[in-house]
């Protein structure tokens, strides 16, 4: 999904603890480091 107010919802859902990005064409949820 490239909607980035999806990926903001998802990222404070999760307490900023994920990050969501594109990879090779897919999009994956990240940890925070």
């Amino acid at each position: 999904c490239a909607d980035a107010a999806t990926h903001t919802a998802l990222e404070r859902v999760f307490d900023h603890r994920i990050r969501v990005c594109e990879l090779d064409g897919v999009w994956v949820a990240l940890p925070r480091l």
